[in-house]
């Protein structure tokens, strides 16, 4: 048994198990809502609440408010509308991303332009949602994404912080080791030498 799910193109659908389900409730999000439209702002409110996902919302009447927020909380996912009092969706994410640590933007926008979407992504936008998509359905599936991309950056961060920590503790044995690594290029000039024999007999590359 299970619900009905569609993909990111909205155009297959398959059901949604009953274990997915469950992980949704289970799951505690924080979410960050920046619109300065009071109704917008109650309509993304009440699809978050009714889309399946256990969720603390937070909301921000305009930049000012979004920054606050920004600082006092981690988020999980930020709606972010594209109209904002004193400058665009696109301005805010230029100048803030580096201050949303890790937090998936879907940028909400009552104008259905392909440019427009092409430039948000481009800034590290995750989805782009109009205004007439605002509904449980549409913000389940849009927090849907925004949540496996999460997943999947947080993974690779894990991924590369681990190979870091692996290259270290081979350079720290190879360092101690009387044994001479080296690396080569194509035009057969060495690149790289490791190791304490390197030192030892003080080559460098």
């Amino acid at each position: 048994d299970g619900i009905r799910d569609r993909d990111v193109t909205g155009v297959q659908t398959c059901a949604l198990p009953i274990y997915r389900i469950l992980t949704m409730l289970q799951q505690k999000l924080n979410i960050l809502v920046i619109d300065d439209d009071e109704l917008d702002r109650m309509a993304l409110m009440r699809s978050v609440r009714k889309s399946g996902y256990n969720a603390d919302v937070t909301t921000a009447a305009n930049e000012k408010e979004g920054l606050i927020a920004l600082q006092e909380n981690e988020f999980d996912c930020i709606f972010l509308d594209y109209n904002l009092p004193e400058s665009t969706g696109i301005d805010f994410m230029r100048s803030n991303r580096n201050k949303m640590k890790g937090a998936q933007v879907i940028m909400i926008t009552s104008q259905g332009d392909e440019k427009l979407a092409v430039e948000a992504m481009k800034l590290g936008v995750c989805d782009y949602m109009p205004k007439n998509m605002i509904n449980p359905d549409g913000i389940a599936q849009s927090l849907r994404y925004a949540l496996r991309i999460r997943k999947a950056d947080h993974d690779n961060r894990l991924i590369r912080s681990a190979l870091q920590e692996t290259e270290k503790k081979l350079d720290a044995v190879i360092e101690r080791s009387f044994i001479l690594l080296f690396a080569m290029n194509s035009r057969r000039e060495y690149t790289m030498f490791k190791g304490h024999c390197a030192r030892i007999l003080k080559i460098d590359p």
